[in-house]
């Protein structure tokens, strides 16, 4: 099985553009998937939960927080129904471009409110 998988590998190291971030996502949700079912016997064994991204809010959240660009990045997500709106403050306008960019192609949202601050505003 996981030998089936390693094609992925390629893909991710080569980086993505704003296309691929929705089926890239999607392959993530698989995988997630896949270990959960593999891992079964185990979490039964030892009694473990984990937390399924089960409201919009926590998938937004999870694509931000993963994304290794946006790490350092102090952000907050807000959901209204499907509707986003992102606060908080990235380095420059292109990590700003890149937090709407996730938020928007994340499945599920239909509008995003940028309320990013981008520099050192403030400081």
């Amino acid at each position: 099985m996981h030998a089936k998988l390693l094609w992925i590998l390629p893909l991710v190291a080569v980086g993505c553009n704003r296309q691929d971030t929705d089926a890239l996502g999607r392959i993530g949700q698989k995988l997630v998937g896949i270990s959960q079912g593999h891992s079964q016997h185990l979490r039964e064994k030892y009694d473990v939960h984990l937390p399924a991204l089960n409201t919009l809010h926590d998938k937004v959240a999870q694509r931000l927080r993963w994304d290794r660009h946006l790490a350092a990045s102090n952000l907050e997500v807000h959901v209204s129904g499907s509707d986003i709106e992102l606060k908080g403050q990235v380095a420059d306008d292109v990590l700003r471009q890149r937090a709407v960019a996730l938020a928007e192609t994340t499945e599920g949202v239909s509008s995003v409110k940028d309320s990013l601050v981008s520099g050192t505003a403030g400081n």
